[in-house]
């Protein structure tokens, strides 16, 4: 899961989908993401905001 922090609160924005090396965390490695809406939109989820 990729979220960020804000304060006390945390949001999600999606779940990570690539990396550019096996495990690799050092500078200059990246990782990519499918953003929280897309996989939402893709499933026709929504998320209920009063829980």
């Amino acid at each position: 899961m990729v979220y960020t922090n804000t304060g006390s609160t945390r949001q999600a924005c999606g779940v990570v989908s690539a990396l550019s090396g096996p495990y690799q965390t050092n500078a200059g490695s990246y990782f990519s993401w499918t953003e929280a809406t897309d996989i939402f939109n893709h499933f026709g989820l929504k998320l209920n905001p009063t829980t």
